[in-house]
């Protein structure tokens, strides 16, 4: 696990977690996610990577197949790279975590791509999983704070009901704000409210998305083999307004936060 304060003093403040990109696959769409990137560069938005950039389906995998055309893992690495460092160099990454596509390249010795393009962008290495922390202030003295957990995903299955289950239950043993993980290739977002002894507080969970099509004409991947139903590809935006107040059943809480899908 890994740990990070980020600050950022803005009293508003977006953020798109994105992964499962599968950069080498012939179902990776691309275009899309350079068109996401672009869009984040020019409105300013903070992004989080949530693992599985890479395909990196070796051929002891059982998912491998010689007949699907796939780009070099290196090529693979420095396309990524070169669309990702503009945002790197306006500090707007806020990490990239692994996926189990670059645990299984970690596995055999052969290293992390993602850990190699951290290095190489100089963003933070967020691993498997990982807490950060936001912090705002105004020039007023004003403070406030969000907590991310993040994880790259460890449920999948074909209906929602159980990615849905699995995501809240996380927050049984991990407390946070805000709840983001990818690897089922699903986009949805859910809402829980807790009660303490100081009142109400709101949980947001975060299913990343990815940008790996089901199946596509000419090809034949491992989730057409498989069945798996066509997903939603993109990203959630996540809008956090650190000092705006809003009125709740229990009171007046500073901080409001959305996720837009």
């Amino acid at each position: 696990m890994e740990k990070q304060t980020i600050v950022i003093n803005k009293d508003f403040i977006q953020i798109a977690p994105f992964g499962d990109l599968h950069n080498g696959s012939p179902n990776c769409d691309w275009k899309k996610f350079c068109r996401f990137v672009n869009w984040a560069d020019e409105k300013n938005i903070y992004v989080y990577g949530m693992g599985d950039l890479f395909d990196v389906i070796l051929a002891t995998d059982k998912r491998y197949n010689s007949e699907e055309r796939q780009i070099p893992l290196l090529r693979a690495i420095d396309d990524v790279e070169r669309v990702l460092k503009p945002l790197a160099k306006k500090g707007l990454i806020l990490g990239l975590h692994r996926g189990n596509h670059e645990q299984k390249m970690a596995n055999i010795g052969v290293g992390d791509p993602v850990e190699c393009l951290c290095d190489r962008l100089g963003v933070k290495f967020l691993g498997y999983s990982a807490y950060t922390m936001i912090r705002s202030r105004t020039k007023d003295g004003y403070s406030n704070s969000l907590t991310i957990y993040s994880h790259h995903g460890f449920f999948s299955g074909r209906k929602r009901g159980s990615k849905i289950n699995n995501l809240e239950d996380i927050s049984q043993h991990w407390d946070a704000d805000l709840y983001l993980a990818g690897h089922s290739h699903d986009l949805f977002h859910s809402k829980r409210v807790f009660i303490n002894f100081y009142g109400q507080r709101e949980r947001s969970f975060v299913n990343t998305g990815a940008f790996l099509k089901t199946s596509e004409i000419g090809t034949c991947n491992y989730s057409e083999r498989a069945g798996y139903p066509p997903q939603k590809l993109g990203i959630s935006r996540i809008e956090w307004q650190p000092f705006k107040v809003k009125q709740t059943m229990t009171g007046k809480q500073r901080g409001d936060l959305h996720v837009i899908i």
